[in-house]
């Protein structure tokens, strides 16, 4: 469960801070402002990158034991993060950013001990330290701006990492490399956090110091997994979780050195801005590379244990048909998006007749609201027992939010709190539930998915909106528990953040309604957490 609650721990941190890192940042000027290589058009705080720090070190201080690798890691983490910050803010320039990658890099390497040792098609001969610490250092260094560089288009960088993240740990699960698990999953619920605010249109930037944290996150990670933890899958496997991101910055270079133009020159030849010029929307066209990268990413989980040539074959092919579409499209200037508009059909006339009567809305968000009350107190009642550790949680929340309401100090974000601890807590029960209670919970969730996906097509008011993350989660929780390695994982992963994932956007529908819905939740919640607590007590 550690993993369980590193995930949920960081997810509730990012977005518990970015709230009021969006007001600091228009407050203090801390903005990206637009201009002729940016796709927005309004300033943006671009701040998110401290939420996403400090998601990802909270579970990892709190659960991670700190050994010397480790530590390094986290202190070259600050040092990015520092460096990317002031360059956000002051405009430092390549040079600067360079440095701090370069100080950071050498950390991890030279104290942590962080080396590349094992090279695709060398099989298991071990590289020799003159080699193996330049080629680190210029591979972390070369992850870190390739992550950057991605950062172009709301929600894709954050999306492309999640994606590699999730990669990462299910192979360092396989390997019993929990360590590890635990810092990728750490990371990846600070990045998920942070993507509900950043798809587009996005509120709060990551900045540099953010996508340069990922990118050196995502870098260390994929090194420890791959010369490490599962030493025996090809070293090849790296270029497919790293993906896209991988192959946009191949592309930029080679195209900027064919033009003879400076390397680090900034320019609107990134895959997402051809996409964009082909008449894709920004929609569209994170999506387009979130398929594509969650491909690559499949490919080398799946084919981890063949050779190094086979896989450098298959990586090559995929570039080169990438690179061939958009010589294509681009020498024969084929559309891929109609600009003529199109007839409404009968069932979107129909949404929009419903949509106007406001009663079947009205109805759904009330079942919803109701039926999560319903599975609060149901599982309190029905599981066998309330762990100790829960109950006091849950007994000191309950009573906490009395008083608060008592002396009418109870703000709306804090009724959101208290709301997703208890689901949080409900999920967690539920894992060690009987097989009764476990098929009528299954029943329950059913009930919910079916009633928020109607939800979000019927109801006008609300300003919950599906998005390309909303993809990426799906696409997430339906691969994980289908993956036929790790069935023998327990149900806190395979069913539990599936649930988790199904409440949450439940709770995000209807907490972004009409706040007359909260108090239903919020009285629902108390007195679900007081049985707990009670419960917990008398076991």
């Amino acid at each position: 469960m550690v993993y369980f609650f590193a995930l949920l721990t960081s997810l509730a941190v990012t977005m518990a801070l970015i709230p009021p890192l969006i007001k600091l940042g228009h407050r203090v000027d801390f903005l990206d402002l637009p201009g002729e290589r940016k796709v927005h058009l309004q300033a943006v705080p671009r701040i998110g990158g401290i939420a996403i720090a400090v998601g990802f070190f909270v579970p990892l201080l709190l659960w991670l034991p700190l050994e010397r690798e480790y530590i390094s890691f986290l202190l070259g983490l600050s040092v990015i993060l520092l460096f990317g910050l002031l360059d956000d803010s002051l405009n430092l320039g390549f040079g600067w950013k360079f440095l701090g990658q370069l100080i950071a890099v050498s950390i991890v390497v030279f104290v942590g001990g962080l080396h590349v040792s094992h090279l695709p098609m060398m099989g298991f001969l071990e590289v020799p330290a003159y080699l193996s610490i330049p080629f680190t250092i210029l591979a972390l260094i070369g992850v870190t701006n390739a992550i950057n560089l991605a950062d172009g288009l709301d929600g894709l960088a954050g999306g492309q990492v999640l994606l590699s993240l999730v990669a990462v740990a299910l192979l360092a699960y396989l390997a019993n490399g929990q360590e590890l698990v635990v810092v990728s999953l750490s990371l990846a619920g600070a990045i998920l956090g942070f993507l509900r605010y950043n798809t587009y249109p996005a509120r709060i930037f990551m900045g540099d110091g953010g996508s340069q944290f990922i990118g050196f996150s995502i870098g260390f990670l994929v090194i420890v997994l791959s010369q490490e933890v599962h030493a025996a899958i090809s070293p090849v496997v790296v270029i497919f979780l790293l993906g896209m991101p991988i192959i946009d910055t191949l592309t930029v270079m080679m195209q900027r050195l064919f033009e003879r133009r400076p390397l680090f020159a900034a320019d609107k030849n990134h895959i997402h801005h051809k996409l964009l010029k082909l008449g894709l929307d920004h929609y569209e066209a994170v999506l387009i590379i979130y398929c594509a990268q969650a491909l690559l990413v499949s490919i080398g989980y799946l084919l981890r244990y063949q050779t190094d040539a086979l896989l450098l074959a298959i990586y090559a092919t995929f570039c080169a048909l990438v690179l061939g579409f958009f010589y294509l499209v681009g020498r024969y200037q084929w559309p891929l998006a109609s600009t003529q508009p199109l007839r409404e059909s009968l069932l979107k006339r129909q949404v929009a007749s419903l949509r106007r009567t406001g009663i079947v809305p009205r109805v759904i968000t009330l079942s919803l609201q109701l039926l999560t009350v319903s599975l609060f107190m149901g599982v309190v009642v029905a599981v066998d027992d309330v762990p100790s550790d829960i109950a006091v949680a849950s007994l000191v929340t309950a009573l906490a939010s009395l008083f608060l309401i008592v002396v009418k100090k109870m703000q709306l974000r804090l009724i959101q709190l208290v709301i997703y601890v208890t689901a949080v807590f409900s999920v967690y029960l539920l894992a060690g539930s009987s097989a009764a209670v476990g098929t009528a919970s299954h029943i329950v969730f059913f009930l919910l998915a079916i009633g928020v996906l109607m939800g979000i097509r019927l109801t006008r008011g609300n300003d919950f909106r599906v998005t390309p993350m909303d993809f990426l989660i799906i696409f997430i929780a339906v691969l994980v528990p289908a993956v036929p390695d790790i069935g023998a994982i327990n149900g806190a992963l395979t069913t539990g953040i599936p649930r988790a994932i199904i409440l949450f956007y439940v709770l995000e529908f209807v907490l972004h309604g009409d706040r007359r819905g909260w108090k239903i939740l919020q009285w629902g919640a108390i007195l679900s957490l007081t049985l707990a607590g009670i419960r917990g007590g008398f076991s």
